[in-house]
């Protein structure tokens, strides 16, 4: 907190706004956000621009001018948080909470509980199973598909504290997929259970996909937000491009040796 009630208004708004853009928040969300919260702090002349990477904002009360600049470094998906930040921004912004119990909220959001790596990767493997199944699959390609996109998810989750570039993860990911489906596929002949392969790498494939990512990008660009719009696209398809590349290495060498 801020001895000052406008500068405390601007750093609320902007704390609000950054953990909101880096759980995913749509561009016009953001900037919404931290506008209606700067008004509600008795701030004029809110000026905010955001892009997926930082936050460019500027307002003035009592003839100062507050200026800041927020870079932000890597993004996560968090829908959760997303809709405990526009229930926050709502109940500040109605007057609801004064300034300490708007912070104290604030931190209580920002340490609210993620979902583990077992549960992600578990519900990562449902979702894969019925896509096999969607695809044509049968219970053992479901099988397959569960468990090649559970050690996937858990790989993934694993890689994320060593390679910081989404693109190169993106590769080790599709790589990692293709090497798993090839042994459950190779485990399933010799069982005698051989498996639709094409069923198993797509449904594992799926829950991969940038989804969110690819949705809040247009719509940005559907709001106007050209730059932001764009910059989240082009994100996306090198994210799929990477995972398609890395699988195709594998299958191709994989054919090849066989």
């Amino acid at each position: 907190m801020h001895d000052d009630p406008a500068a405390d208004a601007v750093n609320l708004a902007l704390a609000a706004g950054r953990l909101m853009l880096a759980n995913g928040g749509e561009t016009y969300r953001v900037e919404e956000t931290i506008e209606l919260m700067c008004l509600a702090g008795k701030l004029e002349q809110v000026q905010c621009f955001c892009i997926p990477t930082g936050i460019f904002f500027s307002a003035s009360s009592d003839s100062r001018d507050f200026s800041r600049v927020i870079r932000l470094r890597g993004a996560a998906i968090d829908l959760e948080i997303i809709d405990l930040l526009n229930n926050f921004a709502r109940q500040y912004t109605e007057g609801h909470l004064d300034s300490a119990q708007a912070w104290q909220a604030l931190r209580d959001i920002e340490r609210a509980p993620r979902f583990n790596t077992p549960t992600r990767s578990f519900f990562a493997g449902v979702a894969a199973g019925f896509f096999a199944l969607l695809y044509g699959g049968t219970l053992p390609e479901f099988c397959a598909a569960f468990l090649t996109s559970a050690l996937v998810t858990a790989g993934l989750d694993r890689l994320v504290l060593f390679v910081r570039s989404y693109y190169i993860r993106s590769i080790l990911g599709g790589v990692l997929l293709a090497t798993v489906a090839l042994l459950f596929a190779r485990l399933g002949v010799l069982l005698g259970w051989p498996l639709q392969f094409d069923a198993v790498i797509v449904g594992a494939l799926m829950p991969l996909v940038p989804g969110v990512a690819i949705t809040n990008a247009l719509r940005d660009i559907l709001s106007g937000d050209y730059v932001s719009g764009v910059s989240k696209l082009s994100e996306a398809v090198f994210i799929a491009v990477g995972m398609a590349l890395g699988t195709g290495v594998v299958l191709k060498v994989a054919w090849a040796w066989l």
